[in-house]
């Protein structure tokens, strides 16, 4: 079956209802597509303690998908899913062009109409509930393209105006008119595409805000913090689980308020934890192309046969190779065989397993595009 296809059947299953779910006092409650609808200003929801997950079939499949795809059927994702957009699927597919990293795909969309509208709302969800999809520079791209829909949703308004029959007062839909002294003409015209405009900044202006907070607040290194954002994108787009990239968020949480030498251990150990998954989980991306299976097994061990397995694959080389499996061995002994770990080594290490995987990473998804 083509891709074309495949996108369609996933596509006939999405809707805007259950999409997220909140997690409070342990019970998961699903949101209601208005959730935060409307809400702006300083301090405007936007989930950093991963209370609020993605539970939507369809766009969790779709991603999948994606990362699955040949390099020609990459090519052939937005288009598609733009080409079948429907006021029904469309937060579905906004959602995925977010989360594959086709921002650009999802700002070429230039209707006025109420596609347009379920479109974004799609997406500044996926701004508010996960937030790690986006990177600064894709920040940037949809801040400029707010400033568009604003002039797009004014010109479309007054055609619609101009259009009315005459003496027919009743307004049409999603379009209200106020007098306005600063307006060169009688009338303000405001529609429901303004709001989105608007909303959609607000939501930009918080994130850009938590994340400096949380550099300033960590002392974080921006350059280290601007490659994670690298990772995470490149994990989101690959389909890798959604488990690993959490994990990456706990890492940071935690290494923030680690106190003791246990705490500080303990961080270490799931630091360690995460390297180990990322080879894994890179390993199983590419051996359809390969042409051998990954390693499997109940007892086996969950870092080296994988690390071994990119290596006969090349995408690392054997020097590199031995690099990684000497920093394994350091993680495993400062996490699992000491009483406590000095919080510059969990820094250190830290970073050097995020440029590592950034890296890793990296090649699988130029690998699987030759």
């Amino acid at each position: 079956m083509k891709i074309q296809q495949q996108i369609l059947q996933l596509l006939s299953q999405a809707t805007p209802e259950r999409m997220y779910c909140h997690r409070a006092l342990n019970q998961d409650t699903i949101l209601d597509p208005k959730a935060y609808q409307n809400f702006t200003g300083p301090g405007t929801f936007v989930d950093t303690a991963g209370t609020v997950r993605l539970v939507s079939e369809p766009a969790e499949m779709l991603q999948r998908l994606y990362a699955a795809a040949g390099l020609e059927e990459r090519a052939a994702f937005a288009p598609t899913l733009i080409a079948n957009v429907t006021e029904v699927n469309a937060r579905v597919a906004a959602r995925t062009l977010i989360a594959i990293g086709d921002v650009a795909a999802l700002c070429g969309v230039r209707s006025t109409d109420r596609r347009s509208i379920e479109l974004w709302r799609g997406a500044i969800h996926a701004l508010r509930f996960e937030s790690t999809l986006v990177s600064d520079s894709d920040l940037d791209v949809l801040e400029h393209h707010s400033r568009l829909l604003d002039r797009w949703a004014s010109a479309d308004a007054y055609e619609r105006l101009k259009a009315r029959t005459a003496g027919d007062s009743r307004l049409p839909t999603g379009v209200g008119i106020r007098p306005t002294r600063d307006h060169p003409g009688p009338w303000e015209v405001r529609t429901d595409l303004h709001g989105i405009a608007g909303e959609l900044r607000s939501v930009i202006a918080r994130v850009r805000y938590l994340r400096l907070a949380h550099k300033l607040r960590t002392g974080q290194n921006p350059a280290l913090d601007a490659d994670r954002q690298v990772l995470l994108s490149r994990l989101h787009s690959l389909g890798f689980s959604n488990a690993l990239i959490s994990a990456c968020g706990e890492i940071e949480s935690r290494i923030s308020t680690a106190r003791t030498d246990i705490d500080v251990k303990s961080v270490m150990d799931l630091v360690r934890t995460f390297l180990e998954e990322v080879v894994e989980e890179a390993s199983r991306k590419i051996e359809h192309k390969v042409g051998s299976p990954a390693p499997s097994g109940a007892k086996m061990s969950h870092y080296t046969p994988y690390r071994q397995y990119l290596e006969n694959g090349g995408i690392i080389g054997p020097e590199e190779s031995e690099l990684l499996q000497k920093l394994y061995n350091f993680l495993s002994n400062q996490g699992a065989h000491r009483l406590g770990t000095a919080p510059e080594q969990l820094r250190v290490a830290y970073a050097t397993v995020i440029e590592w995987c950034m890296l890793v990473v990296g090649r699988i998804q130029a690998y699987l595009r030759v």
